[in-house]
């Protein structure tokens, strides 16, 4: 968190801005306390269970018409670029291992939790969250 402070105060951006940490799966705050939710470059890294749980927390602590905001890779458009980048390595005769970066079977393994679009439609739906809109 120190960072998002230095970030802050370098860009002049936010400055009321209230910083916190604790565990996603129970956050500390009221029921419907937030208009807006934003995360960035987190649920790629936790497994389903928390990815739901965290959700469900979400939906907990927003307004009725709040806002929530994930930023997040789709699991299906990296396969599809990978298998891309395959073709054409095989087109010109590069036969070099290809793998979508950071997941399982790759020494840096940390995008656990990657998922497609339609595994994210459903845990949004599961949790209350109608007809959510994706954004590419």
């Amino acid at each position: 968190m120190e960072e998002a402070r230095i970030r802050v105060k370098k860009y002049n951006s936010l400055s009321s801005a209230r910083y916190e940490s604790g565990d996603v799966r129970e956050l500390k705050f009221e029921d419907s306390f937030y208009d807006c939710v934003y995360s960035s470059d987190f649920f790629e890294h936790v497994p389903l269970d928390v990815k739901k749980r965290t959700i469900k927390e979400i939906y907990r602590v927003l307004k009725p018409v709040g806002i929530l905001v994930i930023k997040t890779p789709n699991l299906g458009f990296l396969r599809v670029s990978i298998n891309l980048a395959r073709i054409d390595h095989c087109i010109k005769f590069k036969f070099k291992p290809l793998c979508i970066a950071h997941t399982r079977n790759n020494p840096d393994n940390e995008h656990i939790g990657l998922t497609t679009y339609k595994e994210m439609r459903e845990i949004l739906e599961a949790n209350f969250f109608n007809e959510p809109v994706f954004h590419y």
